[in-house]
């Protein structure tokens, strides 16, 4: 393909962005002008370097994807949340391909400076090369665990981590400067994530600002229990006891599944199952790329799983009925009505509608009263 008709691509995709209001911030949208993403896929076509599409750039031994370029919406989206400003030090946890630190180095501009760690060395070494032959100064590409944060750079204004996290690591708040901002993508529960904006408020992370996304899970000894399991043509996602949930789910799809008809619940009514049912997992039929609202258990084996307006069931059969009943009181919940606080653990914890207990902090979530019916 011709230069004229790649850098026109990425004028498109760019125009997409502002167009959608995944750009709202017009140095955001400077940035992903000047930094053309194709310098940083090397190989791939520009018609799919320009495409508003995650590109999976490096997979482990068993063909799991283990980096990627994100979504170029995802990207905008989140620089949105995070607001560098010129003269910025920045944390960006996954190193990627180097794009998102070379969006990130052009809004802190040159008295800025941004840090990217990333577990893999073979990553953090193309990170370094593609950004050297991009002619990108001012970030410095460090190996290690990036839930340690990196110290020898810090203090931070900014710290982002473009790899999904199933809480907030200390060292990221720690190393924060005053007026500070952390952004992540977090992992709820049943593979649910948003990514979000926070920002210190007396002992605890309060959310300034909440979005939907999808992003690949942290590696490392910091990654959390969270897994897929599959079995029989199916694969859930898990909170914990991955080995149990694995025999659980075999058991109860041996004998196969029963369908029948079920008042078809509200949009948006998964998030509120998986924050509500302790047993709730998000389901994937084989080859299905969306997820359908579940319920797992192990003791009796039972699955249930409403797709549409049919509810499907294999092994207990009360599990079919708590789904059915769950269902028909369902009620949607949007991200943007979610209210997020990270807080250290206490006793008693802090109240809060929803509590989602994590190693090292409380996910304390909640709905104001006036919006839930």
């Amino acid at each position: 393909m011709r230069a004229r008709d790649a850098r026109r691509l990425h004028r498109e995709l760019v125009d997409q962005l502002v167009g959608s209001g995944a750009i709202t911030d017009p140095r955001v949208e400077e940035a992903f002008r000047a930094v053309p993403r194709q310098v940083f896929l090397p190989g791939v076509p520009a018609e799919r370097a320009y495409a508003d599409e995650a590109i999976v750039t490096r997979r482990d031994a068993q063909g799991r994807p283990i980096s990627s370029s994100s979504q170029p919406t995802i990207m905008a989206l989140m620089l949105g949340q995070l607001g560098v400003r010129p003269g910025h030090r920045v944390l960006e946890v996954g190193a990627g391909t180097g794009y998102h630190a070379a969006l990130l180095a052009r809004l802190a501009l040159h008295d800025g400076r941004v840090t990217t760690v990333d577990l893999d060395r073979e990553i953090t070494a193309e990170a370094q090369r593609r950004l050297r032959d991009a002619g990108v100064r001012g970030v410095r590409v460090r190996t290690g665990d990036g839930w340690d944060g990196w110290p020898a750079d810090a203090p931070f204004d900014r710290v982002i981590a473009t790899v999904g996290v199933d809480d907030v690591a200390p060292a990221w708040a720690a190393q924060l400067a005053p007026g500070g901002r952390i952004v992540a993508p977090l992992w709820l529960r049943g593979g649910f994530q948003i990514t979000v904006a926070l920002e210190p408020r007396d002992d605890c992370l309060v959310a300034t600002s909440v979005l939907g996304c999808g992003f690949m899970r942290l590696r490392g000894p910091h990654a959390g229990l969270a897994a897929y399991v599959d079995a029989r043509g199916w694969t859930v996602s898990v909170d914990d006891g991955e080995a149990e949930a694995a025999r659980a789910l075999d058991a109860a799809l041996a004998g196969g599944l029963r369908e029948e008809p079920v008042a078809r619940p509200p949009q948006h009514w998964e998030l509120r199952l998986l924050l509500d049912e302790p047993d709730a997992v998000a389901a994937f039929p084989r080859g299905a790329t969306c997820s359908l609202p579940a319920l797992l258990t192990s003791d009796p084996a039972g699955f249930a799983v409403v797709d549409g307006a049919t509810l499907r069931s294999a092994g207990a059969p009360e599990v079919a009925a708590r789904l059915r009943a769950a269902a028909a009181r369902a009620a949607p919940l949007t991200v943007d009505r979610l209210r997020l606080r990270v807080a250290p653990h206490a006793d008693p914890a802090p109240a809060a509608r929803w509590v989602l207990v994590r190693r090292d902090h409380v996910l304390l979530l909640d709905e104001p009263e006036a919006e839930h019916q």
